[in-house]
């Protein structure tokens, strides 16, 4: 699921609308060999009902714009990259990682946007960019963020 929303969905325009065939191409490309029939169906099942996909019958689906969760965002952040301990992290690292993707985000400037928020929120411990260097450094590690109950 997670590389479908990254891989396929990702690249596309919230609101067009995807034909059948465009996730038969991603699966196959994806396990390597035709999928088994309802592999298709399961795939678009799911992504309903996690919000990616608008669908009706008789109409084809639709990519639905996803409203992507700030703390959840800043949750997988200290999770992935700060779990036992205060880290400073590289955006193009950060980037490297498409959690960020899976949550709805459309952009990496959106993720910026997130970040600056947090920053002058207080949520980390700072955003910063010098020279060519882009960087976040948390200030709590997860378990702390946490019990502390930080929101954004």
């Amino acid at each position: 699921m997670g590389a479908c929303v990254a891989d396929a969905l990702f690249p596309l325009e919230n609101g067009i609308s995807i034909p059948p065939s465009y996730f038969d191409r991603f699966l196959d490309e994806y396990l390597g060999v035709a999928p088994p029939a309802k592999t298709r169906e399961r795939i678009k099942i799911n992504l309903k009902r996690l919000g990616f996909l608008e669908r009706a019958k008789g109409k084809p689906d639709r990519l639905a714009p996803v409203a992507p969760q700030k703390t959840s965002f800043m949750i997988l952040l200290h999770h992935l990259f700060a779990p036992r301990s205060v880290r400073t992290v590289e955006l193009r690292t950060l980037f490297a990682n498409p959690f960020w993707k899976h949550l709805g985000y459309k952009s990496e400037d959106a993720v910026r946007n997130v970040l600056r928020e947090a920053d002058a929120a207080g949520a980390i411990g700072k955003y910063i960019v010098a020279d060519q260097i882009e960087q976040v450094t948390t200030c709590y590690a997860l378990d702390e963020w946490l019990k502390r109950g930080m929101r954004l």
